[in-house]
């Protein structure tokens, strides 16, 4: 009687489609997966006698806060005895349900994955009766990078600059539109003679490490010791999303012209500070009293003028007593007392901004140096 019953069992098993009859084998490397259509890489197994209606359902998972993020399920396909290599082509039509609206999500069949490190399990589906049976399933990591990383662009890879403190910038790692919440952490180290820029970035003490910076610059702050003229500088960029890792850019690494701190120095005692239209890196040191020169070619007989703290990534307006200077046709020579500002902190970092009827900006930067 027990070997009837046995019998039954074992026969019930192989009739109805256990799990063993189907073996699903994900073809997916860990990296370089960035679209939805990439995910249908799949080996099929079917170890039955008789080909097999089934369906797949996908669900992805983040792996660093376990939350789900996205499902999908495939139309029916037919599995043949034997192996069958199927494609995103095999399995269309494809439903996707976005699983968390905290993910930047492309809606499309054939877009973009979000960024970031998941576990992809599939299941196979077999219809019995009105219902679909499980009867296998398989799991694998995956890490979807975004299409570039953040781009470092200025000081330049290997270069010598002029400036003791440098403007840094950086281009975002893209699609932009993937993040929904873009930061960024900044590191600059010194370089050891005969040491790698990788191996320095990793391993020595940081000369500057500043996080959660939300725009891709940064200017080197007016409180922290000026760069070295002797000391190779190596410097990297890691963009987060929602404060989780995306990705890191390269390390570059730059060096300070000997001649640098020099200039500033001159500039110093130069009695007074030319403002200018374009952008620029150079500054001065201003113990109380701003010494500015400005061409006014448009013969205005005043413009707006104001100073602003960059000392960090908040742009700070010091508020003035009045925000006009009286001016004369040509080359003024202005003479403007900051002893006496609130606000005006000795060693910060600031900006000069003046602007005329033509709604040029013209600016220069200081660091106020208080006498004691």
């Amino acid at each position: 009687m027990k070997k009837i019953i046995t019998a039954l069992i074992v026969t019930f098993f192989v009739s109805s489609g256990g799990i063993s009859q189907v073996i699903i084998t994900p073809q997916l490397s860990q990296t370089g997966i960035k679209l939805k259509t990439q995910l249908w890489n799949l080996g099929l197994s079917n170890s039955n006698v008789t080909p097999v209606s089934v369906k797949l359902s996908m669900v992805m998972t983040d792996i660093s806060n376990g939350q789900q993020v996205l499902s999908a399920s495939t139309g029916f396909i037919q599995l043949p005895q034997g192996v069958k290599l199927i494609q995103y082509n095999d399995v269309i039509p494809v439903a996707y349900t976005v699983l968390n609206t905290a993910y930047n999500i492309d809606a499309t069949p054939n877009g973009f994955l979000p960024i970031g490190n998941f576990d992809i399990c599939f299941e196979v589906l077999k219809p019995s009766g009105e219902i679909l049976e499980s009867i296998a399933e398989e799991c694998v990591q995956i890490e979807v990078e975004p299409l570039s990383p953040p781009y470092l662009n200025m000081p330049t890879d290997l270069s010598e600059i002029d400036e003791c403190r440098p403007v840094f910038s950086w281009i975002p790692p893209s699609p932009i539109s993937f993040f929904t919440n873009l930061s960024y952490d900044f590191r600059l180290v010194g370089v050891l003679p005969n040491q790698n820029p990788d191996d320095a970035i990793q391993q020595n003490l940081p000369v500057l490490l500043t996080s959660n910076l939300y725009s891709p610059n940064l200017q080197y702050p007016g409180t922290a010791p000026a760069l070295d003229t002797g000391i190779t500088y190596a410097w990297q960029v890691t963009a987060n999303n929602n404060g989780l890792f995306i990705a890191k850019s390269e390390v570059w690494v730059f060096k300070v012209k000997a001649l640098a701190f020099d200039t500033m120095v001159y500039q110093r005692e130069t009695p007074y500070f030319r403002l200018k239209q374009e952008v620029s890196n150079a500054y001065f040191i201003c113990d109380g009293i701003l010494k500015l020169e400005y061409q006014n070619e448009l013969n205005d007989n005043v413009v707006s003028f104001f100073i602003y703290d960059v000392t960090t990534k908040e742009r700070i307006q010091i508020q003035l007593p009045q925000n006009n200077l009286a001016l004369k046709f040509g080359q003024n020579f202005i003479d403007y007392d900051i002893r006496e500002l609130n606000g005006i902190v000795s060693d910060h970092f600031y900006q000069i901004e003046l602007v005329n009827s033509k709604k040029e900006n013209w600016s220069g930067r200081f660091v106020y140096k208080q006498n004691n």
